[in-house]
């Protein structure tokens, strides 16, 4: 199976407090499921949720960041079915 390349994926980043922590969330969506201007209009919306694509595997994956100890704090990346 070929790796994926971060040039695939639409990334939406977004700051939150999880945990009482500042956090930075980045979600991927790989292009093949998303369009680049389903992306812009999705972030023009920020408080919509997302639903990451049915079966996973390397269509999506979240990443979560404290910004104040600067250090991920999650990587999850969905499993295929």
């Amino acid at each position: 199976m070929e790796r994926a390349k971060l040039s695939e994926y639409g990334v939406r980043y977004y700051g939150t407090v999880l945990d009482g922590r500042r956090t930075i969330v980045g979600e991927g969506t790989h292009l093949s499921q998303q369009s680049l201007e389903d992306l812009r209009q999705e972030n023009a919306r920020p408080g919509n949720l997302r639903l990451k694509p049915f079966g996973g595997g390397k269509l999506s994956f979240t990443v979560v960041y404290d910004a104040e100890v600067k250090r991920i704090l999650s990587i999850e990346a969905a499993a295929p079915l």
